[in-house]
């Protein structure tokens, strides 16, 4: 008996540690088998031992049962754990996505805040008695902000506008949390501590001579107070507005007067305000200072003007555009091809930064016809027609259709041009039109009879004429002395505004050849060649002369280097193969034409050329 309640102690002993952690598995199996091993020779002993394995095998049975309930609720466990984590990183990421989001919306404020530029107009003050006529403060700012933007459509210019808007219409009714702010007054106190928008306000008051006195200012605007009667309210609104404007900003109030032909009150108020004015601002209304110059005095001010306003934004590409014009108009055809160049290398090549629009003149000069009529019509679709150059803008197209030889084109486009046969502008380019075409048909007495009209009708302003018929009184005289009108010949060079640039000098060589003084001729070849270069028009004029008398050798020299200077203008190219034909060079002929059909692909005399190589190279 003692001898089995030691076997059991044993075994218990064995299946416990001292702090009551099961022990291995090993240890119980080793007591069990010296138990069974005694209990063989003690009846007492087996039975007790079989008691045992009872006990133990009630006990397995139950630690199963209670591991696969355990097993159960673990896994049940592990999943409330697994959906907590992923309810707690969406939470997280939810948290995270809206700090962030708040975080870009603040930056977003603080940016808009800091490059706003707006002009905003606020209710003004109105005495009490103007209530009971139908007037409100809402209502007389807001035909101040009528004429405001009346004002900036109708001024066309490269100057960035500023957005117009009124203060009541700008208000966004979406609260902040636990400020009871609304986004638009966080937007507008944002934009007057870190922005540099321009409020404008004002009060209607009533004169004790029963009439009315308009007062506006504006942020960092000088107030002025206009007077009239009742009647005139329109016309006060009319002049507050245009005060305001002309006050808040100075660049597009000049282009806005330079639009409307009042070149000397452009002038005036530009040398007035450009000492207040800093940076881009400045750069734009000395632009718009030399676009009235140029259409009423020097264009070497206007080039002076210009250039200044280059140095003072060299990314400002309207005045870079305007240097190439009037350094052109100015005489010095070289520097302003330099200035094109200039141009495109700042803008990091074409296309660049620079609007292609930009290039117009420098297109025009190096006869890059296709590339001048892309730009444009870019420009008009992006200005709904309107254009960003001054002047009318209706006369590229045509121009550019008939310089390419595409008559049946030109004629269908002038037919349909917004022409105001009130101008004498409008008159003048719709004469010059009808000269190429003429020209283009060796119509001389018609093209004398329109470059004479052209001629007379652009007596006024002769920048906005110059800047889309360029040397338009020395093709004048090349088609005068054609239809035998040598002294209104002479006369029309004499009354060419730039004398002396490279196509006038072209062309009073072309008036020399066709006088029979053929070493006169050639001396002012080599003189239009010598001021300008770099631009192709002297060396086609040369090239046709040389071909003209024989010498097909030098003609194909002159117009390779016509071709080299202008590459994407036919007339050189037509020329060249025309050279190359009448030497027996068919295949070579061929080719220019091929080339230069990229150009006037509607030009017929070159069709019937190339169709004419074409047979001769086979």
């Amino acid at each position: 008996m003692a001898e089995a309640e030691g076997i059991k102690g044993l075994v218990v002993e064995e299946r416990e540690s001292s702090d009551g952690e099961p022990r291995v598995a090993g240890a119980d199996a080793v007591a069990l088998a010296v138990a069974t091993d005694a209990a063989k020779h003690d009846p007492e002993l087996a039975r007790k031992a079989g008691a045992y394995l009872d006990e133990q095998q009630t006990l397995v049975r139950l630690q199963i049962k209670h591991f696969d309930e355990e097993h159960e609720l673990a896994i049940a466990a592990a999943k409330r754990k697994r959906f907590a984590d992923r309810v707690r990183n969406c939470l997280s990421a939810g948290l995270l996505t809206l700090l962030t989001c708040a975080i870009i919306g603040l930056i977003w404020l603080a940016f808009d805040a800091v490059h706003s530029q707006e002009v905003v107009v606020v209710p003004f003050d109105l005495s009490p008695g103007l209530s009971s006529r139908n007037l409100t403060a809402k209502i007389v700012a807001a035909g101040v902000l009528d004429e405001l933007s009346r004002i900036q459509m109708t001024s066309r210019s490269s100057t960035e506008k500023s957005p117009l808007a009124n203060a009541w219409q700008r208000e966004l009714k979406i609260e902040v949390p636990e400020t009871g702010l609304s986004i638009g007054e966080v937007m507008r106190t944002l934009r007057e501590r870190f922005g540099h928008d321009v409020r404008l306000e004002g009060d209607l008051i009533e004169t004790p001579a029963h009439g009315l006195a308009l007062t506006v200012r504006g942020t960092g605007l000088v107030p002025k107070t206009f007077y009239g009667t009742e009647a005139e309210l329109e016309t006060l609104i009319r002049q507050g507005a245009e005060y305001l404007y002309a006050q808040a900003r100075p660049a597009l109030w000049a282009a806005y007067l330079d639009n409307h032909d009042r070149f000397d009150e452009a002038i005036v108020f530009a040398r007035a305000n450009v000492a207040r004015t800093h940076g881009r601002e400045r750069a734009r209304l000395l632009n718009m200072w030399s676009d009235a110059v140029a259409s009423t005095g020097s264009m070497h001010d206007a080039a002076a003007l210009s250039r200044a306003a280059v140095e003072m934004d060299p990314d400002d590409w309207g005045s870079r555009a305007d240097l190439i014009e009037f350094t052109a108009d100015a005489g010095d055809d070289e520097g302003a091809w330099r200035a094109g160049m200039e141009m495109m290398r700042r803008a990091g090549g074409r296309p660049g930064r620079a609007p292609e629009i930009n290039y117009g003149y420098w297109d025009q000069m190096t006869f890059n016809l296709q590339a001048r009529l892309a730009a444009h019509l870019e420009d008009l679709a992006g200005t709904n027609g309107e254009g960003t150059n001054f002047g009318p803008s209706w006369a590229v197209e045509p121009t550019v259709q008939s310089l390419q030889h595409d008559p049946e084109s030109a004629e269908r486009t002038l037919g349909t041009a917004a022409i105001d046969d009130s101008k004498a502008v409008d008159r003048a380019l719709r004469h010059w039109v009808n000269l190429l075409l003429a020209v283009d048909r060796d119509d001389w007495p018609r093209a004398a009879k329109e470059g004479v009209e052209a001629r007379d009708e652009s007596r006024g302003p002769q920048g906005l004429v110059g800047y889309y018929a360029p040397a338009l009184a020395c093709l004048t005289a090349v088609a005068l002395e054609h239809a035998g009108q040598r002294a209104e010949a002479d006369r029309s060079f004499a009354l060419a505004d730039n004398p002396d640039s490279v196509a006038c000098r072209s062309y009073r060589g072309d008036v020399s050849e066709l006088r029979g003084d053929w070493t006169g001729a050639q001396r002012i070849y080599a003189e239009a060649v010598a001021v300008a270069p770099d631009l192709p028009i002297a060396y086609y004029s040369w090239g046709r002369a040389l071909a003209k008398h024989g010498d097909l050798e030098g003609a194909s020299a002159k117009l390779a280097l016509a071709h080299e200077h202008g590459p994407h203008w036919a007339d050189p190219l037509k020329a060249w193969g025309d050279v190359l034909a009448r030497s027996g060079k068919s295949s070579e002929a061929l080719a220019k034409y091929d080339e230069a059909l990229k150009y006037a692909p509607n030009w017929h005399a070159l069709q019937e050329a190339r169709g004419a190589a074409a047979k001769s190279a086979r």
